[in-house]
């Protein structure tokens, strides 16, 4: 937000902010994200060009990221990027390595290769998707095998019995077999896979069939988990007892209750509710709980996420820290997060940060590098910049957000079309048919 003081390269960083980017004509492992006119040459290399208007990238955009609304200027094929946007894609017959997403008729042949094609409606692509999504409501056209892709619909899905590198998302019995390779199971009932589940995920509610190891893949569910004391290279998300061991290694560990992780949690999650075990230092993890956390002054490399006073100094360092109630931190959160539940200390200008809660927001008509979001009457003027403003109730933003964001839920008073911003309400939409340089979801 505003002008950086990055220099003109920004190595192995993000350079996130609104307005003129200071990067040179590459940015080198960074992230360039602003509105406007893009700085970048026509190659963004090892980077990320997300801005709303005419892109200035050439036909192809390498390793990078081309994001926008309208006539997309990127040639038949967009190399290694994301070419995103609403109406007729000028893609051609085949997206490589990249991303066609749009409402309407899709123009990409019968094989998406490496790509995403994700829209409303008939699906033109053959039995096979390669190296890409099919996502629609309706009967899927995809054959016994999506390979390399994803098939999520309502209904009965028409893939056989072993869905092989891609997703199976619905709702109902699942015709997959005992065993989803490199895929995901997902719906409601009684799963039907066998008792180990390969680089796939199994969600669902109730009694979980697999056994007590799960390889590579996810098993999330609510009640008592047969999995064993060690989940390897999985999640078990469930509410209860956990049975995992002291050590959950390269896995996440999700419930309520106390948990049976050790003080250490390595390269791991243990998110419940109650004290938490985990030592005054989590290394390379999470810990997210209610209650008073036992972590210390310095969080470090790992979050701390709990309700109530947190004992983090005023500085939080490479963490985040996100409570409920009066936040420790001063006027000014360095390099962290400040998400809370009431008035917030943070002055009108939340410096590399975040400043999340509930009630009036102190910050000022314009909330310059950071995010206010609420509940209630946003204090924001007509036109929120370079900021967000997320709220329930009437948006008092003006008939254009000017590089925001106008979350909330209703009849949205932004006008006909919404300039550089986003547009994410239920009801009816008062955008006209072409949301210029925003997204009507």
């Amino acid at each position: 937000m505003g002008q950086s003081p990055l220099g003109p390269n920004c190595t192995n960083g993000t350079d996130v902010f609104m307005g003129q980017s200071p990067l040179g004509p590459n940015c080198t492992n960074g992230t360039d994200v602003f509105m406007g006119q893009s700085p970048l040459g026509p190659n963004c290399t090892n980077g990320t060009d997300v801005f709303m208007g005419q892109s200035p990238l050439g036909p192809n955009c390498t390793n990078g990221s081309d994001v926008f609304m309208g006539q997309s200027p990127l040639g038949p094929n967009c190399t290694n990027g994301t070419d995103v946007f609403m109406g007729q894609s000028p893609l051609g017959p085949n997206c490589t390595n990249g991303s066609d997403v749009f409402m309407g008729q899709s123009p990409l042949g019968p094989n998406c290769t490496n790509g995403t094609d994700v829209f409303m409606g008939q699906s033109p692509l053959g039995p096979n998707c390669t190296n890409g999504t099919d996502v629609f409501m309706g009967q899927s056209p995809l054959g016994p095998n999506c390979t390399n892709g994803s098939d999520v619909f309502m209904g009965q899905s028409p893939l056989g019995p072993n869905c092989t590198n891609g997703s199976d998302v619905f709702m109902g019995q699942s015709p997959l077999g005992p065993n989803c390779t490199n895929g995901s199971d997902v719906f409601m009932g009684q799963s039907p896979l066998g008792p180990n589940c390969t680089n796939g995920t199994d969600v669902f509610m109730g009694q979980s069939p697999l056994g007590p190891n799960c390889t590579n893949g996810s098993d999330v569910f609510m009640g008592q988990s047969p999995l064993g004391p060690n989940c390897t290279n999985g999640t078990d998300v469930f509410m209860g007892q956990s049975p995992l061991g002291p050590n959950c290694t390269n896995g996440t560990d999700v419930f309520m209750g106390q948990s049976p992780l050790g003080p250490n949690c390595t390269n791991g999650t243990d998110v419940f509710m109650g004290q938490s075990p985990l030592g005054p230092n989590c290394t390379n993890g999470t810990d997210v709980f209610m209650g008073q956390s036992p972590l210390g002054p310095n969080c470090t490399n790992g979050t701390d996420v709990f309700m109530g006073q947190s004992p983090l100094g005023p500085n939080c360092t490479n963490g985040t820290d996100v409570f409920m109630g009066q936040s420790p931190l001063g006027p000014n959160c360095t390099n962290g997060s400040d998400v809370f539940m009431g008035q917030s200390p943070l002055g009108p200008n939340c410096t590399n940060g975040t400043d999340v809660f509930m009630g009036q927001s102190p910050l000022g008509p314009n909330c310059t590098n950071g995010t206010d979001v609420f509940m209630g009457q946003s204090p924001l003027g007509p036109n929120c910049t370079n900021g967000t403003d997320v709220f329930m109730g009437q948006s008092p933003l003006g008939p254009n957000c000017t590089n925001g964001t106008d979350v909330f839920m209703g009849q949205s008073p932004l006008g006909p079309n919404c300039t550089n911003g986003t547009d994410v309400f239920m009801g009816q939409s008062p955008l006209g048919p072409n949301c210029t340089n925003g997204s009507d979801v």
